[in-house]
C-alpha cells in the first residue's frame, strides 16, 4: 500500500478520515492534529495491527486529559471473511494509536479495504454491532476506554 501523509498507509488514512468524520468541535481537534501527526511505528499482532502517531506539540489539544477511543467504523478488507473493525484512541487530548483487527481471520499482508461503514449496538444495552448508515455522534465520545 503507498504511504500517505504523515506515514499512514491508504487504508489507515481512509479509516482514521471516517473516524473523525462529522461536525463536533472535538472531532474538528483531532483532524487538525492528523495534519501534524506522523506515523512513529506500527505493530502487527497476526489478527490486527497497532499504528502509533507522534503529533507535533503545536497541534491543538482536547481538553480532555484522559483516554479516549472512537470505535463505531467496521470494514470490509479483502481476505477477512468476518469482517474488521477500528479503534482510534486519544491519549492526553491528542490522537495516539490506530488499532486495527479481524473479528476470527488473520490479517492479510497487504490489506485492500474493499468499504467502510459506521456501527451502532443492535439495541440499547445490546453489546452487538450492527451497520448503520446513521452515526450518532452523541455516541462517539460516550465510549472511553
Amino acid at each position: 500500500m503507498r504511504s500517505q501523509m504523515g506515514g499512514m498507509t491508504e487504508l489507515e488514512a481512509v479509516v482514521v478520515g471516517a473516524l473523525l468524520a462529522g461536525d463536533r468541535e472535538e472531532l474538528a481537534i483531532l483532524r487538525q492534529q492528523v495534519q501534524h501527526a506522523v506515523v512513529r511505528n506500527r505493530k502487527h499482532t497476526g489478527v490486527g495491527f497497532w499504528t502509533y502517531f507522534v503529533v507535533q506539540p503545536s497541534a491543538p489539544r482536547l481538553a480532555n486529559s484522559g483516554r479516549l477511543r472512537l470505535s463505531d467504523v467496521g470494514a470490509v478488507v479483502q481476505d477477512v471473511q468476518h469482517g474488521a473493525g477500528f479503534i482510534l484512541w486519544v491519549e492526553h487530548g491528542a490522537i495516539d494509536c490506530l488499532e486495527g483487527f479481524t473479528y476470527a481471520d488473520d490479517w492479510p499482508k497487504e490489506p485492500k479495504l474493499s468499504r467502510w461503514y459506521y456501527l451502532r449496538h443492535a439495541s440499547p444495552g445490546n453489546p452487538m454491532l450492527v451497520e448503520t448508515d446513521v452515526r450518532k455522534l452523541e455516541d462517539v465520545f460516550s465510549c472511553k476506554g
